[in-house]
């Protein structure tokens, strides 16, 4: 009797493990078709570069990176400072000593007479 009914019950134990099991399979195939449309989605929006070379942890980074997976060539540097090509016939004393760059170039042209 004993055996019948440890009989009974692995079989009443193992069918609802079955089924566990095949929902879970199917579920694990509805996640991913969710993930290949999901990937396709933002391959669309964001383009499929490779541009890992770009930080997203600031923004600057951010908006090279989002440059890059839209095709677009990136951003040519800018310098913030203007220089002034001092002019070897120009007299030295012609150059404003008021600011930096007049300075810099009043230095170089006066360096250049001496030589």
């Amino acid at each position: 009797m004993k055996k019948i009914l440890f009989i009974l019950f692995f079989i009443l134990v193992s069918v609802p493990l079955d089924n566990i099991t095949f929902a879970e399979s199917k579920l694990d195939k509805v996640k991913n078709k969710i993930k290949a449309v999901e990937s396709k989605a933002v391959g669309k929006i964001w383009g499929t570069k490779d541009c890992s070379q770009y930080s997203t942890k600031t923004l600057v980074g951010l908006a090279k990176y989002k440059r890059c997976k839209s095709g677009l060539k990136p951003l040519e540097k800018k310098s913030w400072k203007k220089t002034k090509a001092f002019d070897p016939n120009k007299p030295c004393n012609e150059y404003s000593t008021k600011t930096f760059t007049g300075l810099s170039a009043k230095m170089k042209c006066k360096r250049a007479k001496k030589n």
